[in-house]
């Protein structure tokens, strides 16, 4: 049977606390893990190490009722010299998936360390992709890290995008995600990149918080090439407010980005929205 899985590890009890488990194997559903583990019960520990690979997806596509393939190992070593310590590795390389939306990816590269893991946890990641193939789009590389804990990460990502067909492109952009039990708030501190010849960047921090159904967009201003957007957004139980600003902006970068519709001139104006949810103006 396919969706079988097998486990067969040899354990020894140490003492009255610690538990040897040497020679675990797990296999089934195209994986397989092997590794050895010493558990100290008191206090809660794992030292040790788990290495693993799925490269056989047919059971995995039975139960997706999708068609994917990729070549998937991962590394996960335990210490206690600080606190419980986790470090992982995962590779992906060659990864498919076909449909009527093929996608395709050269490698994923996610490592890390969760550190203090029984009491505070930490985390320090970082993700690696390259050459993500769909028919709508195209990106030579990301690289996104990552550092905080459950309730606060900071984070810096950077991507690029050179498709066959339109304009090339790059984004930079640092922040910080805060999850308070109660709300959710992305912090951008710094957004920037470029279209083509046409570069953009975020002029001052911007902060977007969502509680609930209640979801403000203090204001973010862009910069692009010689022009302004700026625009502000809430919504929450007593109505919807937004606005648009634009100063400076030349419709020639439209030709650019989407070569052949000839438009051209600058385009400057003010545009708001404001009422109660069910009769906006």
């Amino acid at each position: 049977n396919e969706m079988d899985v097998s486990t067969s590890t040899e354990f020894v009890m140490q003492s009255a606390d610690r538990l040897k488990l040497k020679n675990i194997r797990v296999k089934g559903v195209g994986a397989e893990v092997v590794g050895d583990l010493l558990v100290n019960l008191k206090p809660v520990s794992i030292i040790g190490a788990l290495k693993g690979k799925i490269n056989d997806y047919a059971s995995i596509n039975e139960l997706l009722g999708q068609k994917l393939s990729a070549d998937t190992r991962f590394r996960v070593h335990f210490n206690n010299e600080s606190g419980q310590v986790v470090k992982f590795v995962t590779q992906v390389e060659d990864f498919k998936l076909d449909g009527e939306s093929p996608l395709s990816v050269k490698t994923v590269n996610l490592s890390g360390v969760f550190t203090n893991v029984l009491e505070e946890p930490q985390i320090t990641s970082q993700l690696k992709v390259t050459d993500v193939v769909h028919p709508k789009a195209t990106l030579n590389s990301l690289v996104l890290m990552a550092q905080g804990s459950a309730q606060a990460i900071d984070f810096n990502l950077k991507a690029q995008a050179a498709p066959k067909e339109g304009p090339s492109g790059n984004l930079n952009t640092t922040g910080k995600l805060n999850l308070d039990g109660n709300s959710t708030k992305l912090a951008l501190k710094t957004f920037s990149g470029a279209v083509g010849e046409i570069p953009f960047a975020m002029t001052e921090p911007a902060l977007l918080t969502v509680s609930g159904s209640d979801v403000e967009l203090n204001k973010i201003i862009l910069k692009i090439k010689d022009g302004l957007v700026s625009s502000r957004f809430k919504k929450n139980s007593t109505g919807l407010f937004a606005d648009l600003s634009v100063d400076h902006f030349s419709l020639d970068l439209v030709n650019q980005i989407q070569p052949g519709l000839g438009v051209g001139g600058i385009l400057k104006g003010k545009a708001s929205l404001a009422g109660k949810m069910d009769d906006q103006k």
